[in-house]
C-alpha cells in the first residue's frame, strides 16, 4: 500500500485535495481528526475555551490510530491518503505550547508515509472558519517553512502542491501519485 500524507497550513486546500484524490482513485481518505475533536470540544464546553497540550496529544494519537486502522481494514487497496498526520500536531504543539509531547516525537517516523504533499499557502486566500487561528500571512509563511523544514529534517520524500486553481493542484498531485503506482 502506498501511503500519501497531505500537510500544510490551515486553509491551504488540504481537505479539498484529499477529497479530490480519493474521488479520482475511487477510495476513501482519512479525514483530519482535529476538526472533529475540536468541534466536539467546543460544543461540550458551550464556549471557545482554550484547548490544552493534552488535547493536541489526544488528537495526534487518534489521527495516528485512524491511519493504522485504515491500513488494517483496507489491506487490499493500493493507496492510502491521509488529510494530515503527526508533523502537523508536532508543529501545532511547538507553536502553541513551546513543547511537544514525547509520544508525538516517538511516532513521527513510525508513520512510514511514502510521500508527503505539502500544500502551498500563498496562492490560496485564507477563508474564515471558527477553528482556524492563523490568518496572518506571516504566520502562514512561518508554519509552511516549519512543515518543510521538518520534512527535510526527517529526509521524508515530499512535493509542494501549489497554484490558485484547485483543478490544477489536483492534476499535479494525481500525476505525482501515478508515478508511484
Amino acid at each position: 500500500m502506498i501511503k500519501i500524507a497531505i500537510l500544510g497550513t490551515e486553509s491551504s486546500g488540504k481537505t479539498t485535495l484529499a477529497a479530490g484524490l480519493a474521488n479520482y482513485f475511487g477510495i476513501d481518505f482519512i479525514e483530519e481528526f482535529a476538526r472533529e475533536y475540536l468541534e466536539d470540544f467546543y460544543t461540550k464546553n458551550q464556549q471557545k475555551q482554550p484547548y490544552s497540550l493534552q488535547d493536541v496529544e489526544n488528537i495526534a494519537k487518534q489521527q495516528y490510530q485512524n491511519i493504522q486502522n485504515y491500513q488494517q481494514n483496507k489491506k487490499h487497496q493500493t493507496l492510502l491518503i491521509a488529510d494530515t498526520e503527526l508533523i502537523v500536531t508536532k508543529i501545532w504543539a511547538e507553536n502553541s505550547f513551546k513543547t511537544v509531547p514525547k509520544w508525538i516525537l516517538e511516532h513521527i517516523e513510525k508513520q512510514n508515509f511514502d510521500l508527503y504533499l505539502l500544500t502551498s499557502y500563498d496562492d490560496i486566500a485564507w477563508e474564515y472558519d471558527p477553528l482556524r487561528e492563523h490568518q496572518d500571512p506571516n504566520d502562514r509563511k512561518m508554519l509552511f517553512e516549519c512543515y518543510k523544514n521538518e520534512l527535510e529534517k526527517y529526509k521524508f520524500s515530499y512535493e509542494i502542491i501549489s497554484g490558485e486553481n484547485k483543478e490544477n493542484r489536483l492534476k499535479k498531485a494525481i500525476e505525482i501519485i501515478l508515478k508511484l503506482l
